[in-house]
């Protein structure tokens, strides 16, 4: 195969487009993402020959931002990330604002439950406030993006309930 200097300029569009949608066949990306990707893959192409390519898997419904962050808030909440985290991580992959608070919808109960859950995994009682423990628990809620509010109502009302104390 030729190298990608070697490629003529229909031959490397096709290329690009055969690496993109391999990409997206093993999971969801943010077009930031996959221009990345591509930019690092060949080294040759200029940004508007990969902005083209972009564009066409778009209008071809093969690339979504929407998509990829629906999946994204999905996979984080599932592993136990809260709001803060999840926001940060779409910022860094360029998604748009507006469309953040679209897919963020769970409302603050939701999140209390998600960070419940990722508590109880890691303790067997409820620990006392302001101990070593429940210290511990705080800055781990907070390096998973959750708020002092998320962190207050689950270790109340939440985890007692989970680990069977109430």
């Amino acid at each position: 195969m030729k190298n990608a200097d070697q490629l003529s300029e229909k031959e490397l569009t096709t290329a690009l487009r055969r690496r993109a949608m391999d990409y997206l066949a093993r999971r969801e990306h943010s077009r930031y993402e996959l221009q990345c990707k591509l930019s690092e893959k060949f080294e040759t192409p200029s940004d508007a020959l990969i902005a083209s390519v972009l564009d066409r898997l778009e209008a071809d419904n093969l690339l979504s931002n929407a998509r990829f962050a629906e999946s994204y808030v999905r996979s984080r909440v599932s592993r136990g990330y809260g709001p803060l985290y999840i926001r940060h991580q779409l910022r860094q992959r360029q998604v748009d604002a507006g469309l953040i608070d679209q897919v963020l919808v769970l409302d603050e109960q939701d999140w209390t439950d998600v960070l419940a859950d990722a508590l109880a995994k890691k303790v067997a009682e409820v620990p006392a406030r302001g101990s070593k423990h429940w210290l511990k628990l705080q800055r781990f809620s907070q390096s998973r993006g959750f708020t002092s509010s998320h962190f207050n109502a689950a270790l109340q009302n939440k985890l007692p309930s989970l680990l069977g104390l109430q």
